[in-house]
């Protein structure tokens, strides 16, 4: 979130969009359910990736 909306988490900015919460998203995967909690941000611009663990 500190790369996308271009400052760090309690630093002042001028930005319009800021940090909004999150939400909880469950993932079906081959060892079981996990839970994993995605952060928001005000308008809704933020797109998480899920990004393959290397072998």
């Amino acid at each position: 979130m500190t790369n996308h909306l271009g400052y760090e988490k309690n630093e002042k900015s001028d930005n319009s969009n800021y940090r909004n919460g999150y939400s909880t998203k469950t993932f079906k995967t081959k060892y079981g359910e996990i839970e994993v909690n995605i952060p928001r941000d005000r308008n809704s611009t933020f797109e998480p990736k899920i990004v393959k663990a290397p072998s």
